[in-house]
C-alpha cells in the first residue's frame, strides 16, 4: 500500500500597509513639506529683505557722494544781492523713535538747497528741492544752470525760480534732507556766536534748527548732510494709504498711522563735507 503525504497548498502572503501606516506616512510628509515651504518662504523674505537695505543703501552712497562733489566747490561772488547758498525749511515731522512709540519722538525735517559754483570763467546754479514734502515722504529733485561771469551780477538769483519741468528725479522716499552750517573752528553757526560772517542771515526754527542764506563773500567752513531714506517697499505701502495727496500727511490718517509704526524703515546718513573755497583759522 502506498502512502501519499498531502500538504495543504499555502497561498504566498501578501506584504502591504495598513491604512494606518499610509495615514501616519502622508502626515509625516505633509509636516516635511510644510517645514520647507516655510523655510523656503523665510529664506526668500530674507533675501528680498536684504536686497531692499542694499539698494536703499546705495541709493544713499550715490546722493551723499554727489552731493559731496557738488557742496565741497561751493563760491562766492562776493554780492550782496546774490545767494550763495540757501538752505530753506519745510514745516518738520516728528515720528516716534520706535515701531508702536514709547514716548520719545525725533523731528525729521526737510530743507530745499541752492548753491553757486565756479568753475574757471563759468558759474553753475544748483538747486535741490524736495516735492511731496507736505506728506511726510517726499521726492528728491534737482536742477543746475551755468552763465558766464560777466552775467552773474544781471541773473542775480533769477535761476532759483526755475520751472519744476526742468528738474531731473534723484530719489524717492526723501523723509529727512537737512543741512548744517559750520564755521572754520567747527562750531555750528547760531546767533550766539561772535564770528558770524556779516553775509550770513540765519531763520530761527525754535528747534535748535535754522534756515541758512550766504551772501556777499560768506561761506560756511564745513557742511553736515543729514539725510533719511525710507525703503522702497514701505514707500509703496505709505501712496497705497494716502487718501488725499492734495492734503498734508495729517489729513491722511491711515498713512500718518502706517509710517509712524514703520520708522524702523527710515534709514539715516550723515556726511561731513569740507568747503575748498571756505576762510580757514
Amino acid at each position: 500500500m502506498k502512502f501519499h503525504s498531502h500538504r495543504s497548498a499555502r497561498r504566498p502572503r501578501l506584504i502591504a500597509f495598513s491604512l494606518l501606516e499610509i495615514l501616519v506616512a502622508v502626515g509625516i510628509l505633509a509636516l516635511i513639506m510644510v517645514g520647507l515651504l516655510a523655510m523656503f518662504y523665510q529664506t526668500q523674505r530674507a533675501f528680498r529683505s536684504g536686497s531692499m537695505q542694499v539698494d536703499v543703501l546705495e541709493s544713499g552712497r550715490a546722493i551723499n557722494q554727489l552731493l559731496s562733489r557738488e557742496l565741497q566747490e561751493l563760491s562766492a561772488p562776493g554780492l550782496s544781492s546774490t545767494i550763495n547758498l540757501s538752505a530753506v525749511s519745510h514745516p518738520p515731522l516728528v515720528l516716534p523713535l520706535t515701531s508702536g512709540g514709547n514716548g520719545q519722538t525725533r523731528e525729521y525735517l526737510m530743507q530745499d538747497l541752492t548753491f553757486l559754483t565756479q568753475e574757471n570763467d563759468e558759474w553753475f546754479g544748483t538747486i535741490y528741492t524736495i516735492a511731496d514734502a507736505g506728506l511726510g515722504v517726499g521726492i528728491l529733485y534737482r536742477y543746475d544752470t551755468n552763465f558766464p561771469a560777466a552775467q552773474l551780477g544781471l541773473v542775480a538769483n533769477k535761476w532759483q525760480t526755475a520751472a519744476f519741468t526742468n528738474f531731473h528725479r534723484v530719489a524717492d522716499g526723501i523723509v529727512h534732507f537737512k543741512l548744517l552750517a559750520y564755521d572754520p573752528n567747527g562750531l555750528l553757526f547760531s546767533p550766539s556766536l561772535t564770528n558770524v560772517p556779516a553775509g550770513l542771515a540765519m531763520t530761527n526754527l525754535l528747534n535748535g534748527d535754522y534756515d541758512y542764506f550766504f551772501r556777499d563773500d560768506a561761506l560756511p567752513a564745513y557742511l553736515d548732510v543729514e539725510l533719511g531714506v525710507l525703503d522702497p517697499r514701505a514707500v509703496a505701502q505709505f501712496r497705497a494709504r494716502l487718501d488725499n495727496p492734495s492734503l498734508s500727511l495729517l489729513s491722511n490718517p491711515r498713512a500718518w498711522s502706517y509710517l509712524t509704526n514703520h520708522v524702523g524703515s527710515i534709514h539715516l546718513f550723515k556726511q561731513r563735507i569740507p568747503i575748498r573755497n571756505a576762510p580757514r583759522p
